[in-house]
């Protein structure tokens, strides 16, 4: 399986989901801040992953993902939060 830096384990379903997510969020509260457990950097270096989430996303919503889609949505959870505005925190 999967893993990321940490060691610890990461699954299609985990990355899609956050896409998903974020990708509406952002969209709808521009904004905002997010902070999410996962990021590109994996599916970056993993094409056949990274062709598993897009099929996923796309299966779902029937729209097109390319990966900068993926990349930009996963990498908008890289807020650090902070002490005024809107902070959403996403664990899938």
């Amino acid at each position: 399986g999967l893993e990321k830096g940490d060691k610890s384990p990461v699954t299609v379903a985990d990355f899609s989901a956050q896409a998903l997510v974020l990708d509406a969020l952002r969209r709808a509260f521009p904004e905002d801040e997010f902070i999410a457990e996962e990021a590109s950097e994996v599916l970056r270096s993993d094409p056949a992953t990274s062709a598993q989430v897009r099929a996923a996303l796309e299966l779902f919503t029937g729209e097109v993902w390319p990966d900068e889609r993926v990349w930009a949505a996963l990498d908008a959870g890289a807020g650090r939060g902070g002490p005024t505005g809107r902070v959403w925190v996403l664990d899938p």
